[in-house]
C-alpha cells in the first residue's frame, strides 16, 4: 500500500511470500524488482516493510538497509527495513517473467527512457 510519512510517500509491503519449493530460485528478488518499478512509476522515494530475523540478509542482498528492531513476539523478532529509490525510471535488474496462455518464458529487462 503507499503511504506518507513526515511527507514522503512510500510502499509499504505487507506480505511477500515465495513457497519453500521455489526459494532460491530468484523469484523473491524478481518480485522485489516489480515493487521496485511500481515505486519508481508511481514517484515514490522509498520501499518499507517489516522482515523476521531470518529474512533480513534476503533483504540486504537486495538492497534494504536494516533500520533495526521494530517489534518483537513470542516467536520472532521483526527489523524495520527501509530501501531508498533513485528515481529512475530504469527496469529493475533482474529477469522479469511474462506469463502468456501456453508458456512462461523469461525475457530481458528493457531500459525506459527517461
Amino acid at each position: 500500500s503507499v503511504k506518507k510519512d513526515r511527507g514522503v510517500k512510500y510502499i509499504s509491503v505487507h506480505v511477500l511470500c515465495v513457497s519453500a519449493k521455489a526459494r532460491r530460485g530468484g523469484i523473491g528478488g524478481e518480485l522485489l524488482g516489480e515493487v521496485e518499478m511500481l515505486a519508481n512509476d508511481l514517484k515514490l522515494k522509498n520501499i518499507r516493510l517489516s522482515a523476521i530475523a531470518n529474512q533480513v540478509h534476503f533483504y540486504t542482498t537486495n538492497g534494504f538497509v536494516n533500520k533495526g528492531p521494530e517489534v518483537e513476539d513470542e516467536v520472532n523478532d521483526y527489523y524495520f527495513m527501509e530501501k531508498i529509490l533513485t528515481g529512475g525510471r530504469r527496469r529493475a535488474k533482474t529477469a522479469r517473467i511474462r506469463r502468456t496462455r501456453q508458456t512462461t518464458r523469461r525475457v530481458r529487462p528493457r531500459m525506459v527512457p527517461r
